[in-house]
């Protein structure tokens, strides 16, 4: 039983993850869904009317079934002409109201409707609408039970004691199907959801290092500096590997390989979860940690990482590599993403100038910041790889 209800809420916590993850991509799919749902109820609507009243001696559509049909054409026509204009905040709003009106429409049919006769459209809307939006499993669940409490109700109100004890057994026998549908469709959606993010994640992955490639850096470091603007306190780091190309020429492209691996588990030991990590490219690697501005404590950790990376690169291939960095803090202030890393690569070079397998530390610019506003982006930060490989790295460092 313990294990029944862990189960449960893993689901319920992994629903909840994925409706706050996939907001737009749900808003988008229960956008064309309406459409959908609003185009084949009002023509499904309109056909049973037309086929009850070929095969049921005497039969004829009641103000109820004659009142839906324009409240399902005006459905129709919003959904077409107008939902793709309102913000998608707003479309969970839409749907849940469409399910009203299916609902009450569905229960008004088969109880107010034709007292006489069994229910035959109520329990096939409560087993396709928890399964067809995208809805929090409480609105949706919250919606069925309300909906067969009031159908519930009515059947007894308005119906025989030999009709309405089976329509309360067709009831509970749609409750239980329309449980097992919307769980078994939901739990679809999200090992969907579960894969795609895997391969997210991978496509924003290193291989090497496993830190984050370029693609993975520049998405999460944007979304980073728009959330914590104006008021920024974080340090940007730039790490490269002094000498690496010689490495490569003397010991081969695998124990290069190894080097950046190795670099890769000890970036990950030395930052929280919280900082972003990144393998930029070739023997570079690009650090935003987060909430650090404190001199003092930069210099300990980048020279622990330095000594660090020295030991383990002797271990590994016979030669001690050093490393060289350059760091960018901000206290409280406006920060350009772009300038803040040009700024950092600049401490670089100045590390590089000075001997190599040194950390240079300044604070962020504001000055140099304003002037750089009307110079083009920052070619090291954009997505063609090709525009950073025309600037040759050993050219400029040495």
């Amino acid at each position: 039983m313990r294990n029944l209800v862990g189960r449960f809420r893993t689901h319920m916590q992994r629903l909840k993850s994925y409706h706050a993850d996939s907001g737009h991509e749900i808003a988008l799919s229960n956008i064309q869904f309406l459409k959908l749902a609003s185009t084949a109820s009002i023509v499904l609507l309109a056909a049973l009317m037309i086929v009850a009243r070929v095969l049921i001696r005497d039969w004829m559509p009641s103000p109820i079934h004659l009142a839906f049909v324009p409240l399902l054409g005006a459905f129709f026509l919003f959904s077409w002409f107008k939902l793709d204009h309102i913000p998608l905040e707003q479309v969970p709003a839409v749907c849940i109201a469409f399910e009203i009106l299916l609902y009450t429409m569905g229960v008004s049919l088969d109880t107010l409707g034709d007292p006489g006769a069994p229910s035959s459209f109520t329990q096939l809307i409560c087993v396709a609408l928890p399964a067809l939006f995208i809805l929090p499993g409480l609105i949706s669940y919250g919606l069925l039970l309300i909906t067969e409490t009031a159908y519930v109700v009515l059947v007894l109100m308005t119906k025989g004691p030999f009709i309405a004890q089976y329509d309360i057994f067709e009831m509970v026998t749609g409750l239980c199907f329309s449980i097992c549908v919307s769980q078994l469709i939901s739990r679809s959606r999200l090992a969907t959801h579960d894969l795609k993010t895997k391969f997210e994640l991978l496509s924003m992955r290193d291989t090497l290092s496993n830190l984050y490639n370029k693609r993975g850096f520049l998405e999460l470091a944007n979304r980073y500096f728009a959330d914590v603007n104006p008021k920024v306190t974080c340090s940007l780091a730039f790490i490269d590997i002094d000498d690496f190309k010689t490495l490569n020429d003397t010991r081969g492209h695998a124990a290069g390989d190894e080097v950046l691996a190795a670099m890769g588990s000890i970036l990950s030991g030395f930052f929280r979860s919280n900082d972003i990590v990144c393998r930029f490219g070739g023997d570079e690697f690009l650090i935003v940690i987060d909430k650090l501005a404190d001199t003092a404590i930069l210099e300990d950790r980048f020279a622990s990482i330095r000594s660090r990376f020295t030991a383990q690169t002797y271990s590994l291939t016979g030669i001690a590599l050093t490393v060289s960095c350059g760091i960018v803090y901000a206290q409280r202030e406006r920060v350009d993403f772009n300038e803040m890393t040009r700024q950092a690569d600049e401490a670089l070079y100045q590390a590089k100038r000075s001997g190599k397998a040194r950390c240079v530390i300044h604070r962020y610019d504001q000055c140099a910041a304003q002037l750089a506003q009307g110079t083009p982006f920052n070619p090291r930060l954009t997505p063609n790889d090709a525009e950073l490989a025309s600037a040759s790295k050993e050219d400029r460092r040495g």
